[in-house]
């Protein structure tokens, strides 16, 4: 399975495929909200009246080749700025800005990377943030942010903790030393966080002392590129990989941790798998962010993307909406309905693409 392409090789696929194919949203699926920047992870508030949106913004130009070990070609050198956000959205799809000015970054194949997830620990907002010196941003590493009413602070240097704490299975060559945390997810107090780039499982405290829950690669014997996470009511850690290159139609996989730390499969035969959720039943949905594809280029397709619900053995039970454009995440709402990060890759650096979409997932659009 370890072919040199990890999560570097997945940023550049993403914007290749990119070039719609006109293809609408399944009839229970419908356009929430509009004028994002590349939008990633989302949740409600404790209140469930407002939804939270990690925008991955528009990239920027500072080169920080030099100063330190960069991504190779053709993603590095990433260069970087400051045009990262997170928003809220209002019960009638309006947005507005929460914080602006965070890190935000480039590939060379315009890519975007920047905030990249959120949460709430004990009713405070926490924000994922891919940054660092390797991604044009030598003052602001790979974190877990805190924010502290409109001032956010960083909890946990994850860029220090993955050059101090390498994974014991050997790197890939577009390996990023720095990492590249793409989700988290709450459990209890603590934050669950899948490291895309180097394959780990990581927990940062309520203090932010972080400490490694699995080594995906060694378990899989390369790497799976890790993306998603979900938790059930038992502590229980559901890992969603979205395979390896070329991404071919049912080449990924959902790992199950157990609270003692055992890793098994849980369920496979899905594909790109980018996010997964559970409903207020202990239902887990996977949400697939291109389908149909042929392991041949473009690689991955725009406006293929899906949701499934799975059984509790791990097969997919059937398919709830379709014809979503590259999403990059989802979460229930507390309407009971999934809400999805669309067009949150493909996009490259054009402003105001992306949008929010919300899903009845009561009816299957068709079974498998």
């Amino acid at each position: 399975m370890r072919d040199g392409f990890t999560y570097r090789t997945l940023m550049a696929v993403l914007l290749v495929g990119a070039g719609g194919v006109n293809a609408e949203l399944s009839d229970n699926a419908e356009v929430f909200a509009v004028g994002l920047n590349n939008p990633r992870g989302l949740v409600f508030g404790p209140y469930g009246m407002f939804l939270f949106v990690a925008e991955a913004g528009l990239g920027g130009g500072n080169n920080t080749t030099g100063s330190c070990e960069q991504a190779p070609p053709p993603l590095g050198p990433i260069t970087g700025g400051k045009t990262g956000r997170v928003s809220i959205v209002a019960p009638d799809g309006h947005r507005y800005t929460l914080i602006d000015g965070l890190p935000s970054s480039q590939t060379q194949s315009q890519d975007v990377l920047g905030p990249t997830d959120v949460e709430f620990v004990e009713g405070r907002l926490h924000v994922l943030v891919q940054a660092g010196c390797s991604k044009g941003d030598p003052d602001f590493p790979n974190a877990v942010v805190r924010m502290m009413g409109h001032e956010s602070v960083i909890l946990a240097d994850l860029s220090a903790y993955n050059l101090g704490n390498p994974q014991n299975f050997p790197p890939d060559d577009d390996h990023d030393p720095e990492g590249a945390p793409y989700s988290f997810k709450a459990r209890h107090d603590e934050l669950i966080v899948v490291e895309a780039n180097h394959s780990t499982i990581d927990v940062v405290d309520r203090h932010g002392a972080v400490t490694r829950l699995a080594d995906m690669a060694e378990f899989v014997g390369g790497y799976d590129t890790p993306v998603a996470v979900a938790v059930n009511d038992e502590g229980d850690v559901f890992i969603g990989s979205f395979g390896h290159f070329p991404f071919e139609e049912g080449s990924s996989t959902v790992y199950k941790i157990g609270r003692t730390g055992e890793i098994s499969i849980f369920a496979t035969g899905l594909t790109t798998v980018i996010d997964l959720a559970f409903d207020a039943h202990g239902v887990l949905f996977a949400l697939e962010t291109s389908t149909g594809n042929t392991g041949e280029f473009p690689f991955l397709f725009p406006e293929t993307g899906r949701i499934v619900k799975l059984d509790d053995k791990g097969n997919i039970a059937g398919v709830v909406a379709t014809g979503l454009d590259f999403p990059a995440a989802m979460t229930f709402g507390p309407d009971g309905k999934i809400y999805v990060s669309n067009r949150g890759h493909g996009v490259g650096t054009a402003a105001g693409k992306g949008e929010i979409v919300r899903v009845e997932p009561e009816g299957i659009v068709h079974t498998e």
